[in-house]
């Protein structure tokens, strides 16, 4: 069968089509062993940010080395992983052209479609069920944002839905089909910063090896898992005693979510969405966070090419509690928030 193209926005945990697959022996083993699995999985349709975590099966695999070699955890010496961004021209996994006898070539290039490279080692014990499924922590589609006048990474829902109307991917319209003023405002909404309650505090434990925050009892309060608490969440760092060095006390860091009740900081929301966490040195002491604020809207996950328009534009206007409208040849579009009235009604505008 034939597999519609996925469309990712924002990040998503995906995987995707097998796209090529063979086995090769391991130099200097014996021939005819095939103990090299080598899979080529497209994850999406068009060129995407980057790349985070990749999982076999349901296990997390652990550092990748500049060449994509695992260096730790479960799969450490057995696999190999690389990526390719889906740019239009990119070049074939060069190693996978070295090592497959000719049967994936320089030709086998992928433009326009993010993949990736998975060789694994056979290991009897790591891989009892046979071939893994591979998953892969995506930052996806880069959008424009007419108030920067710069394409980017964004869990924004109106420049993902302006990105959606002007991409071939979408509904292809020319940008002078978009009222610019309109996506801006929206956006602007969707980027406003909203407390949540103010009970709502993280105790955590700091764990410099690893950059990596844990929630933990506080010893007054059992700390729930909040499931409400997301990558690019705002959050003041404080400490009763001391906050890891070099991190900042009562200053304002950004939440990586990193599993149920593991996080990162990040210096800024942006470095939080792409994945870039702050380093520290100490562990601090009875640290937590505080003031946790969220952006008012934002959406992120994929669609197959094989949805409707419709569908697509409706999961991410409700998304945003917004509107389109097609008036005097642009699309026009709002995000649900409070306005202002400019006019008030009084019993002077009553006839009779």
């Amino acid at each position: 069968a034939i597999d519609s193209h996925k469309v990712i926005y924002g990040q998503a945990r995906v995987s995707g089509a097998l796209v090529y697959i063979t086995t090769t022996d391991l130099t200097g083993g014996r021939a005819g062993k095939n103990e090299l699995l080598h899979m080529v999985i497209a994850l999406a349709g068009h060129q995407v940010h980057s790349f985070g975590d990749v999982w076999l099966d349901d296990v997390k695999v652990g550092a990748l080395d500049g060449s994509g070699n695992v260096t730790s955890g479960d799969f450490a010496g057995l696999a190999r992983i690389q990526f390719a961004t889906g740019t239009t021209p990119q070049s074939a996994f060069a190693d996978l052209v070295s090592e497959s006898g000719g049967t994936w070539t320089s030709a086998h290039q992928g433009a326009g479609i993010a993949s990736v490279y998975v060789r694994l080692k056979w290991d009897q014990d790591k891989f009892p069920g046979g071939i893994p499924q591979v998953r892969v922590l995506v930052r996806g589609a880069l959008c424009y944002d007419p108030r920067t006048a710069t394409a980017g990474y964004t869990h924004n829902p109106a420049l993902i839905l302006r990105d959606y109307l002007t991409a071939p991917r979408g509904l292809d319209c020319d940008s002078s089909e978009i009222d610019a003023a309109s996506i801006s405002a929206a956006a602007d909404v969707c980027d406003e910063w909203v407390p949540l309650d103010t009970g709502t505090v993280l105790y955590v434990t700091a764990d410099p090896a690893l950059e990596t925050f844990t929630t933990v009892d506080s010893g007054y309060t059992t700390t729930q898992v909040e499931s409400r608490i997301q990558t690019g969440d705002k959050i003041t760092l404080r400490a009763t005693t001391a906050v890891p060095s070099p991190l900042t006390g009562s200053g304002t860091y950004y939440v990586i979510r990193r599993g149920p009740s593991t996080f990162q900081l990040a210096t800024s929301y942006q470095n939080a969405i792409e994945g870039t966490p702050v380093t520290f040195t100490t562990a601090g002491a009875l640290v937590r966070f505080h003031d946790i604020q969220q952006k008012r809207y934002t959406a992120t996950g994929t669609f197959t090419r094989d949805m409707t328009p419709k569908d697509v534009i409706d999961d991410l206007l409700r998304s945003m509690a917004g509107t389109l409208v097609w008036t005097a040849g642009q699309w026009r579009m709002t995000a649900g928030a409070f306005v202002a009235s400019t006019f008030s009604l009084t019993a002077d505008h009553l006839r009779g």
